[in-house]
């Protein structure tokens, strides 16, 4: 889904989910892309450490990440890092995203932003402050790189990363249309709680 909806970098990008039994959490393997992740032998399972204890694949370098956040977030059962292309232009911008269209009311008042490198997070103490930025939401911007997203549960974390390229490129799209705009007001730009009933009606969609 994630590739489909315009998160798919080559063989860059991954996903991870909590390890059920509480070892660290199982990570995209490197060296694949999105739509190439098919079964079990395409993750690897990663300590908090960033020590590899399962699975046959190579693990990627930003494995902090994900055990920063999964550190930080005990309600976070999943988190996917990309480079959707209008999420990446949005994170250069030093601009609020507003509620163009009903996705970008799921990340009002904003969303946080990371700006202490655009480098790859590949020590523990950026994966701290990327879960710092983060804090308590859905999502966080990251400055010339690209975005992470997480949740309760896959559907949660997938269809937020999803809901954000379509906010992002909704908002660069208006700018750029030379038409006059503005953001929807009143209680069309309230945030909106990102239900477990929308996210099942977009999984099932």
């Amino acid at each position: 889904m994630l590739e489909m909806m315009g998160h798919g970098d080559k063989v860059l990008g991954h996903v991870s989910l909590r390890d059920p039994d509480g070892r660290g959490f199982w990570m995209k393997r490197a060296g694949a892309a999105l739509s190439e992740i098919v079964g079990p032998e395409d993750f690897v399972l990663i300590d908090f450490d960033g020590h590899k204890i399962a699975g046959e694949a190579q693990r990627h370098a930003e494995w902090p990440i994900h055990g920063e956040i999964f550190r930080a977030r005990p309600d976070v059962m999943c988190i996917g890092h990309t480079h959707p292309y209008s999420a990446g232009v949005m994170a250069t911008i030093d601009e609020a995203l507003v509620p163009v269209t009903r996705a970008g009311a799921y990340f009002t008042p904003q969303v946080p932003r990371y700006r202490v490198t655009s480098n790859l997070i590949i020590d523990a103490g950026m994966g701290r402050g990327l879960a710092e930025a983060l804090g308590e939401a859905d999502a966080v911007l990251m400055q010339n790189h690209g975005v992470t997203y997480c949740g309760p549960t896959i559907a949660h974390c997938v269809i937020a990363g999803v809901l954000l390229e379509q906010a992002c490129s909704a908002q660069l799209l208006a700018n750029g249309s030379g038409y006059g705009w503005a953001p929807a007001t009143g209680a069309g730009a309230a945030r909106l709680h990102l239900s477990d009933d929308d996210v099942a009606d977009a999984w099932a969609f």
